[in-house]
């Protein structure tokens, strides 16, 4: 009877150590996916901040006061779509 109930709890202690690597795989591809994700809006912010940058120090290189803007304008739009905005 003991031994029938040693074997009984083994099983289910095994089921709960498969139930936790689980869950404990399913958290690390989810902190994974989210790395990745926070990893390209990062990139996105740097390119658009490189590029607010250089027209700030650079304003002679545009061929009037709203050129950049203009210029930019869907690349920011882009940049703000991908960011949810």
């Amino acid at each position: 009877m003991a031994g029938k109930k040693v074997d009984v709890l083994e099983g289910e202690v095994g089921q709960l150590k498969a139930d936790l690597e689980e869950r404990f795989f399913n958290l690390q591809n989810q902190i994974t996916s989210n790395n990745e994700r926070l990893e390209g809006k990062f990139t996105a912010m740097e390119e658009m901040l490189k590029i607010l940058l250089e027209m700030k120090t650079n304003p002679a290189t545009s061929e009037g006061p709203c050129s950049h803007r203009a210029a930019t304008k869907p690349f920011i739009q882009d940049l703000a779509l991908e960011f949810g905005y």
